[in-house]
């Protein structure tokens, strides 16, 4: 997979403009070139998520640690499982308490607990050192790829900052697209529209109703097959297993507009595939309001 943007740049290339104060993004114009997708083997480079035209950071390690091995094999028999879990504004000492009540029990492997226990400890560290937070929004969960979360974009409440951390640790990785193939966000945001609405009618649809149900979701494979948003609809990309994503979320007050590309990423859950685990965590409430710093 060919990366966008070569992580390799200097700072001055790839930080034209500043960050507004409040952190919230420059909505300055549309075009395709002002947002990318970084490609690293760096994990410090993460950081780059601070730069005002960079949608996604994607941190992929040269070799996975044997632990992470270990978890997948627990994850794809069912012994190791997570019901679908967000914690909406909660400190690093209550999600570390979280993992102690929720995952010792059905971890199979005291060694490999351990070391997940601390790895997305560590997710909830570089997240609060980005964005200055001591509360954030925290999702977790094992669950086998279906149709119900297509292409979107996050988003974060007006004057947060707008950068979260996602870890897709086995299984099928979170799918994306590259900016330059996007047609414009409006375009975007009119396929998504029709997307929740083919959800919300396959949830209304009565349950003995085979053929309506058949018939929406013959309906919702095509627009994901052929997103329409898209210049090249078969052109997607899929983030290796095991990466770290630092990505872009969108200002609430701007999800449906016209704004510029760099603002956020978009991307989907895998549609079919083994089960999978993932980690999520993004800023819920800013301490002392200041950005993380680029080491």
């Amino acid at each position: 997979m060919n990366s966008y943007l070569n992580t390799h740049k200097t700072m001055s290339e790839l930080c034209p403009r500043q960050l507004t104060s409040n952190f919230q993004r420059v909505n300055v114009g549309h075009s395709h070139d002002e947002a990318v997708i970084l490609h690293t083997s760096e994990q410090r480079e993460l950081d780059l998520i601070q730069l005002p035209h960079v949608q996604a950071v994607i941190y992929t390690p040269h070799t996975l640690p044997a632990w992470i091995t270990g978890l997948g094999v627990a994850v794809r028999s069912g012994t190791f499982q997570i019901d679908r879990t967000i914690l909406s504004c909660v400190t690093r000492e209550m999600i570390e308490a979280w993992l102690e009540a929720s995952i010792s029990a059905n971890m199979p492997s005291h060694a490999v607990r351990l070391a997940f226990q601390e790895d997305v400890l560590n997710l909830v560290d570089r997240c609060a050192a980005l964005t200055g937070a001591s509360h954030f929004y925290f999702r977790a969960m094992t669950d086998v790829p279906n149709r119900n979360c297509g292409y979107h974009v996050d988003t974060v409440p007006r004057r947060l900052p707008p950068w979260g951390l996602l870890r897709v640790y086995c299984g099928p990785g979170t799918e994306y697209v590259e900016p330059r193939n996007v047609i414009s966000m409006s375009e975007f945001y009119r396929y998504l529209s029709k997307r929740n609405r083919y959800i919300r009618h396959l949830h209304e649809a009565p349950q003995e109703d085979d053929v309506g149900h058949a018939q929406i979701l013959a309906a919702l494979a095509d627009l994901d097959e052929i997103p329409s948003f898209l210049h090249q609809p078969y052109e997607r990309y899929v983030v290796p297993a095991g990466s770290i994503v630092a990505l872009t979320h969108i200002n609430i007050e701007l999800h449906w507009s016209d704004h510029a590309m760099g603002l956020a990423w978009i991307h989907r859950s895998p549609m079919e595939g083994e089960r999978r685990l993932l980690v999520s965590v993004t800023a819920r409430q800013s301490g002392a309001l200041r950005y993380g710093t680029l080491k």
